[in-house]
Order: structure tokens, then C-alpha cells, then sequence
């Protein structure tokens, strides 16, 4: 694969981080990890692919 055509060694997405989501301490709910993720991918999906979800 061409080096010109790879996608960016650093992908990023942007999510906010709701009260709801976290316990009285402010740590993150383990389970929202994989919210954060599903949304990050499909971020990406539409960003370097243009595919619309």
C-alpha cells in the first residue's frame, strides 16, 4: 500500500463525558468505555472513509 494512501498513525474523536457515566468518586463507567469506542469508529468511519452511517 502506498504510504500517501495510509490512514494517520493518530486517529481522534471528540465525546463528552456525561455525569450519568460516572460514579460519585468521578470515575468513568467501565462499560462506557465501549460506548466511547463505538462512537469513536464510527467518527472515523465517516471522517477517512465516507461512510455514511
Amino acid at each position: 500500500m502506498p504510504t500517501n494512501s495510509a490512514l494517520p498513525n493518530v486517529l481522534e474523536s471528540t465525546a463528552v463525558v456525561r455525569f450519568q457515566d460516572c460514579d460519585p468518586f468521578g470515575h468513568l463507567n467501565n462499560a462506557r468505555y465501549v460506548d466511547y469506542f463505538m462512537n469513536a469508529r464510527t467518527d472515523q468511519l465517516q471522517a477517512h472513509y465516507d461512510f455514511n452511517i
